[in-house]
């Protein structure tokens, strides 16, 4: 039987406050009345990351931060946006993305590292973009327009750090 744990540590440093949290998953062998774990670190930094990306258009609805499991580490809504999927959805979607992307990875060494796939439905747009820290990001656009400008303006969030540069 596998149990999620997550937990939180808030520190105060020179009058500043850090967010710390973590979570497990924990492996109960009830034979042997033993379990293993391991604890995976959520940097509050992917939530300050996400308000970025969520700041960049208004027709940015959804993003979210997986590690290659595809195990959420952040997600953020817009305030008012009606999501098309529950959560349960939205963790096999995140499942679905981090294995369809290591898939890709086996091939950079043919085609180069991947920047980006986009998937077209009916109401909405969903990118998935690899991370620098090896996590991956979705973000979920209306479909309003001006997509391309707004991945542009995403990836130049994620891979430079630099919003205002248009072209990377």
């Amino acid at each position: 039987m596998d149990i999620k744990i997550t937990f939180s540590i808030v520190v105060e440093i020179d009058s500043n406050l850090y967010v710390f949290s973590f979570y497990s998953v924990i492996h109960l062998i009830e034979d042997f009345k033993s379990y293993s774990f391991s604890i995976k670190y959520m940097s509050s930094g992917n939530e300050k990351q996400l308000d970025r990306i969520l700041a960049i258009d208004d027709n940015i609805r959804f993003a979210a931060i997986s590690d290659l499991e595809g195990n959420a580490l952040a997600t953020k809504s817009r305030p008012g946006s009606n999501l098309y999927l529950s959560p349960e959805d939205t963790k096999d979607t995140m499942k679905h993305a981090a294995s369809a992307w290591k898939s890709r990875m086996k091939h950079y060494d043919k085609v180069g590292k991947g920047l980006y796939t986009l998937a077209v439905y009916e109401k909405l747009r969903r990118a998935t973009i690899p991370l620098p820290d090896g996590n991956i990001l979705l973000v979920t656009i209306d479909n309003a327009g001006g997509q391309k400008q707004i991945l542009d303006q995403v990836l130049n969030e994620v891979l430079y750090h630099d919003p205002t540069n248009p072209s990377g």
